[in-house]
């Protein structure tokens, strides 16, 4: 997934990980392919266990002059912020799952329910398919 992000031509300057073994390993992979220096994310315990509310809370803490930020978690958490940020309705986004959303906003404090657009979604279970499929 750290490839096909890196070939999508999204490019955080901020990444913001669960401490979680698993998202820190993902982080790690993404990050590398996206040629963002690991060591400048944001290792954030909250997002282990967080409610949407509490996501909503470490999305309004990201700094103003971060245009483009990766956030790296859990479901079902991750599911339900995509959903309400966007009014999508997704079942569920699968581990390794990418789902972009543009905030037209000047800053992330106002950050709320229906302000997002999808701009991004990919799963490897479609990568898979669209690469069988070529």
């Amino acid at each position: 997934m750290g490839r096909f992000l890196a070939s999508s031509g999204f490019e955080p300057n901020y990444v913001i990980s669960s401490t979680a073994n698993r998202a820190m390993t993902t982080a790690k992979l993404v990050t590398e392919y996206l040629q963002y220096d690991f060591t400048t994310t944001m290792l954030d315990r909250r997002v282990y266990h967080a409610a949407m509310s509490d996501l909503y809370g470490i999305i309004r803490e990201i700094p103003d002059d971060v245009e483009n930020c990766l956030l790296i978690g859990h479901n079902p958490t991750f599911t339900d912020i995509a959903n309400d940020l966007t009014g999508d309705q997704l079942d569920n986004l699968p581990t390794a799952g990418v789902y972009g959303v543009e905030l037209p906003l000047d800053t992330w404090v106002k950050v709320r329910a229906g302000v997002g657009n999808r701009f991004l979604f990919k799963t490897p279970k479609l990568l898979v398919e669209e690469k069988s499929s070529a």
